[in-house]
């Protein structure tokens, strides 16, 4: 598991449908947004080298994305309530 904070000169607000659609385009699965953390986020799924990994990119406010990746994944819903509350409390110590 991995966390990345980064800070942004640009505003972020709206930018998760773009985020989607560059999974999407990234060939990544079950990409979708996630309610219920920082302002928007999205989730996404894929597999490298036959190891399943998980993203979540967190939105907060207009200029903080977090990023939580989770390598071996094995279930879903699991890696994604996980990455969520890491996400949720790193948000709140920001």
């Amino acid at each position: 598991m991995s966390l990345e904070v980064r800070h942004s000169d640009d505003d972020l607000t709206g930018s998760a449908k773009g985020i989607e659609q560059s999974f999407q385009s990234s060939g990544f699965k079950s990409v979708h947004q996630v309610s219920g953390v920082g302002s928007a986020a999205v989730w996404a799924s894929n597999s490298i080298f036959g190891r399943s990994q998980g993203e979540l990119t967190v939105i907060q406010g207009t200029s903080i994305m977090l990023i939580v990746l989770i390598e071996g994944v094995s279930n879903e819903a699991d890696a994604i309530s996980n990455a969520t509350l890491i996400a949720t409390k790193a948000l709140a110590k920001l």
